[in-house]
């Protein structure tokens, strides 16, 4: 498997994902200051365009992973790499990604947080919710038009 998991479709393109780990971030907001009467004005912008991330490592899921539970082991950075890998691999990228953010949210519940960010490979038991959400967001993409074609 590369190292880079985002794949290009047959065409070559860049393959489209849903989850927002796999786009480059958008520009903020813009605002300036009136020198002169210390006014806030709001600058227009164009409209944002959606665009995907180069390259996205099973490192990068892994940082993402333990910024989102604010718990990092280093002695279990690969064993982690490890078990994105083979998310990717049995689930796909964004339902894997998607499970993740599922686990994440399932630790991060003042009622249940465990003393220990819970391992990586239990985001395969969140596949249920993964697909629930995944056709949240796509049925979000699909009201603006948002699609691969």
């Amino acid at each position: 498997m590369s190292d880079n998991l985002l794949q290009a479709d047959r065409d070559g393109k860049p393959a489209f994902y849903y989850h927002p780990l796999t786009r480059v971030p958008l520009r903020p907001h813009r605002m300036t200051i009136n020198m002169a009467t210390g006014e806030l004005i709001d600058e227009p912008q164009p409209a944002p365009k959606l665009t995907f991330r180069d390259s996205l490592t099973a490192r990068d899921v892994v940082n993402y992973y333990y910024t989102a539970v604010g718990n990092v082991n280093a002695a279990y950075v690969k064993r982690d790499e490890g078990s994105v890998k083979y998310l990717v691999r049995s689930f796909g990228l964004d339902k894997a990604l998607f499970a993740i953010d599922a686990l994440v949210n399932e630790y991060t519940d003042g009622e249940r947080r465990e003393r220990h960010a819970p391992d990586l490979i239990r985001a395969s038991d969140y596949l249920s919710e993964a697909e629930d959400r995944m056709g949240e967001v796509a049925a979000i993409a699909r009201q603006y038009h948002v699609h691969s074609a």
